[in-house]
């Protein structure tokens, strides 16, 4: 049996059982009802086919709690949703910030690596030095000694080749670091739009669940208040008639 047809009937009577042939009765007014979203027109020529038993005020309240707890959902699942965009830009701003930076440091080293080349590149080309490299090698293969000023320029040279390449290979560590700060940023912003689009499709489908809910329920309502009307003449038609068979008075 249907989850929402837990009829009972009102009063201190017993509770009926519902026919198989009442309950096909109602999944066909069901069936005959469009619940479309954008659609909130209810065929009331449809509604009236259910029988007066079937209804009670009780399955209105719980289609009603329904209806409360699938709104307390949908809004529950909609913050999650504006959360999770939020996060979502944010890393996606910061991935634009990684790849930026990353950008500047591989010019920087572009720019060092071509300073240091060309430093390296004019002081093999200047003669001075070159002679004085020419000198300093004959003075080793006859056992000279070198003068302070050569062994000066020398040092000065060596020093400045170490630090160029210590900060070319520093420059290479943090680009290498850079990419792979880069994958790992990546893959939490791959996820988090997987995350994103779960999460609306989730709400699609809460929203389709809210929205046949909220039709069955103005269904129901409808049913309550037709056979409400239907009992209240039942019962002025049955007072009438019982007044009418009363003996008169001697």
């Amino acid at each position: 049996m249907d989850k929402y047809q837990s009829w009972q009937t009102t009063g201190c009577s017993k509770p009926k059982k519902v026919s198989n042939e009442t309950e096909a009765q109602n999944n066909q007014c069901f069936g005959d009802v469009s619940f479309d979203s954008t659609n909130t027109v209810v065929n009331k020529g449809k509604i009236t086919e259910l029988p007066a038993e079937n209804f009670s005020s009780e399955d209105v309240q719980h289609l009603q709690k329904l209806n409360r707890d699938l709104r307390a959902e949908n809004l529950k699942k909609t913050m999650a949703y504006i959360k999770l965009q939020q996060e979502y830009h944010l890393i996606k701003d910061e991935i634009i910030n990684v790849k930026r930076e990353e950008e500047m440091r591989r010019q920087e080293t572009r720019s060092l690596l071509k300073i240091a080349l060309e430093e390296i590149s004019s002081q093999k080309k200047c003669p001075v030095l070159h002679s004085k490299a020419q000198a300093d090698q004959l003075a080793d293969q006859k056992g000279c000694q070198h003068t302070i000023a050569d062994l000066a320029d020398r040092n000065r040279i060596l020093k400045e080749l170490s630090d160029l390449t210590r900060k070319y290979d520093d420059l290479q560590r943090l680009e290498v670091q850079g990419r792979r700060q880069l994958v790992l940023y990546e893959q939490k912003y791959q996820y988090f739009e997987n995350v994103v689009h779960n999460s609306f499709v989730c709400l699609e489908d809460l929203r389709t669940k809210l929205n046949a809910s909220i039709e069955k329920i103005k269904c129901l309502e409808s049913e309550v208040a037709v056979w409400k009307n239907r009992c209240l003449e039942y019962e002025k038609a049955s007072n009438k008639e019982l007044g009418n068979r009363q003996p008169p008075a001697c």
